[in-house]
């Protein structure tokens, strides 16, 4: 399997170097489509898959953006986010402990033993996150639908 997947990169190489354009135009695509099955299938929320994030506000699926570039030799598509917290939501990780402010109100409010309490400050304990990957898996889905839209497009350049 392995070097069958090699030689597609490198047939997929030749085609970059041969029709940028079309290459372009495809990933343009398929990013737009990797980025909805993203937000379709990883970003549903309020679920109980603990493998789904739940979205509360959609900051950061709305996020989700790409970028394609074209270099002599090298076509490019980047997915990502710049919200601060996607990359610990992708790979996991632990969120170190630290202190919480009141910045909007005079006070956090905030339950404790079922107790309401309201406090300028809290100390929040060292937290792990659990890897609960949206975009790798979305890449993995929509991959072979992109391979398809890069043959399409450099079909069209070839005629």
């Amino acid at each position: 399997e392995n070097a069958s997947l090699e030689a597609i990169r490198k047939k997929i190489h030749t085609w970059m170097v041969r029709y940028p354009k079309a290459v372009e135009r495809a990933l343009k695509i398929g990013a737009d489509n990797i980025i909805a099955i993203a937000q379709k299938d990883y970003m549903t929320g309020g679920g109980t898959n603990k493998d789904i994030l739940n979205v509360r506000t959609g900051r950061l699926r709305r996020s989700l953006h790409k970028r394609v570039s074209v270099q002599p030799s090298l076509v490019k598509a980047e997915i990502g986010s710049n919200v601060v917290y996607a990359a610990i939501h992708e790979f996991g990780g632990t969120i170190p402990a630290h202190m919480v402010r009141a910045r909007r109100k005079k006070a956090l409010r905030f339950e404790v033993g079922g107790q309401t309490v309201f406090a300028k400050w809290a100390n929040i304990p060292a937290i792990k996150m659990p890897a609960r990957p949206y975009i790798r898996p979305a890449i993995e889905k929509g991959r072979p639908a992109l391979l398809k839209l890069i043959l399409q497009e450099i079909f069209k350049e070839y005629r």
